[in-house]
């Protein structure tokens, strides 16, 4: 049986798709392959801080194109984060910036 990968990356908003939290926007803080699946711990800066991220399911987990490249780059490179850098990140994806014309 293969695995499938979903490619997530560091600081990627996410989308839950199984659990009490279903349809909630998370931030990927890490990612591991384990020998039962690929894991995420994801975060939203709120009921799951930065400091207690929940381990989900990578299938369980709706992806977007969105990547927070400033926050990625700090949990790359092992720089602290805070509960406001993750909802910035979400809000970002939430309300794009509007071009002006």
């Amino acid at each position: 049986m293969s695995v499938m990968t979903l490619n997530l990356k560091q600081g990627q908003v996410v989308i839950s798709k199984k659990g009490r939290d279903k349809g909630s926007l998370f931030v990927v803080l890490n990612v591991a392959t384990e020998r039962d699946g690929e894991y995420a711990w994801i975060v939203d800066g709120a009921a799951r801080c930065a400091g207690k991220p929940k381990k989900k399911k990578a299938k369980h987990i709706q992806p977007t194109k969105y990547i927070n490249y400033s926050l990625e780059y700090k949990l790359v490179n092992g720089l602290k984060i805070n509960n406001l850098d993750i909802r910035d990140a979400i809000a970002a994806y939430e309300k794009p910036a509007v071009e002006e014309e």
